[in-house]
């Protein structure tokens, strides 16, 4: 299985609700395509 690593940042004007959009989406495109995601967070 592939592995990606993801890091995400929260900045301005660019909340925790948006991350967390980010992060379904990301984890949504890669699932089918066999790849398993890490990613770090600051929190």
């Amino acid at each position: 299985m592939r592995s990606i690593l993801v890091t995400l940042a929260v900045g301005n004007r660019t909340g925790s609700e948006l991350l967390a959009l980010f992060e379904r989406v990301i984890v949504a495109s890669a699932t089918p395509r066999g790849c398993s995601i890490h990613h770090l967070s600051a929190d």
